[in-house]
């Protein structure tokens, strides 16, 4: 949820977002969230957008495996 409601929020204004009309972001950006992390593909190109989003994406990608391996490695 995290990474949907920042896909929306800090990419307003990017060209590339913005040409998507709105119903459709907000279904990309759903999808977008749970396939960065899990398989690895994007809707959108990861170029083209904000560094913020790009970041969080990493951070997002970090916490799901740290928190993989401590419930794991008991």
């Amino acid at each position: 949820m995290i990474d949907w409601f920042f896909f929306l929020i800090l990419d307003i204004g990017n060209p590339v977002i913005k040409h998507i009309p709105l119903n459709i972001r907000v279904l990309d950006g759903l999808m977008q969230a749970i396939a960065v992390r899990a398989a690895g593909y994007g809707i959108v190109p990861l170029a083209a957008l904000a560094p913020a989003v790009k970041v969080l994406y990493v951070v997002m990608m970090y916490i799901s495996v740290c928190a993989w391996f401590s419930v794991c490695s008991f």
